[in-house]
């Protein structure tokens, strides 16, 4: 079925804002962080980070006595990559406070799969099935409670998989036609930097 391109635009959109509303009620009615032991985790990194003013690879005391041996090969030390948390740290500093740009920042990323399933499903599938696929996620409570309880990284980075999988299959059937197209390939390779920096499972997975 052809729609117009405007129209699936606009459609996007809305898909996207409304998931975007649905996500971040919990931080519009009470403006505190909430979450599991990943959550606090994470979020008290990322505000280490920026009230200190550094980077740090070290965990600080409050956070080494719960996570110092996680990381078998450095204990004492992150148990994965710094930049997730150096985004947070970031947002922190754009938006102006501690606690509602590093919850909001998470939440855009998250809400995210909406938009990169619809773009998958529509190139392969056509308008209708990437419609109904992104509406299902808008409400899907294993995405939603996940991200709520605080696994960031770990949901990000499994959100990419989806365009992994789409770049390889675009440059393995441009391959197969002896129409090489590489961009493809340049894509995946950046994609599955992005999902180890991410967090290294999300890597395994894609």
């Amino acid at each position: 079925m052809k729609i117009d391109r405007k129209l699936e635009v606009i459609i996007l959109t809305i898909i996207y804002l409304v998931t975007l509303y649905i996500w971040t009620l919990p931080i519009q009615k009470n403006p505190l962080p909430y979450g599991e032991v990943d959550a606090v985790s994470h979020f008290t990194i990322a505000d280490y980070t920026g009230e200190t003013d550094r980077p740090i690879t070290a965990l600080p005391y409050f956070i080494d006595r719960r996570y110092g041996q996680d990381n078998k090969f450095m204990p004492h030390t992150l148990w994965y990559p710094p930049p997730f948390h150096m985004d947070l740290t970031i947002a922190q500093i754009i938006g102006g406070e501690r606690i509602r740009p590093i919850f909001l920042f998470n939440a855009i990323l998250s809400s995210c799969i909406v938009v990169i399933l619809y773009f998958v499903i529509r190139k392969m599938y056509g308008f209708w099935p990437a419609f109904l696929s992104s509406v299902l996620v808008m409400f899907s409570l294993r995405d939603i409670n996940v991200y709520l309880w605080g696994q960031w990284p770990e949901r990000i980075s499994y959100y990419l998989t989806p365009l992994v999988i789409y770049c390889f299959y675009r440059y393995y059937t441009s391959f197969k036609e002896n129409e090489q197209k590489p961009i493809y390939l340049y894509l995946m390779s950046a994609l599955l930097a992005i999902n180890l920096y991410m967090h290294p499972v999300g890597l395994f997975h894609s």
